[in-house]
């Protein structure tokens, strides 16, 4: 959970926006395990994004025509 507060800082949230947000999240994770009978399991609430650097798309490079 401490990730998900972390990426919404990162997005501009405020602290008490992403802790109201963290706090939500983890209610309806809470309340969805209960009705559906299952166990908690952290990487379907969030799954944090890998820390390596994304590399650019490449970009279309273009035809020319004889």
């Amino acid at each position: 959970m401490r990730a998900y507060y972390d990426h919404l800082q990162a997005r501009g949230k405020t602290k008490m926006q992403a802790l109201v947000a963290t706090m939500r999240k983890l209610l309806h994770a809470i309340f969805g395990m209960f009705k559906h009978d299952q166990i908690f399991d952290g990487h379907k609430l969030y799954a944090a994004p890998d820390l390596a650097p994304i590399s650019p798309a490449p970009q279309p490079q273009e035809v020319l025509c004889p």
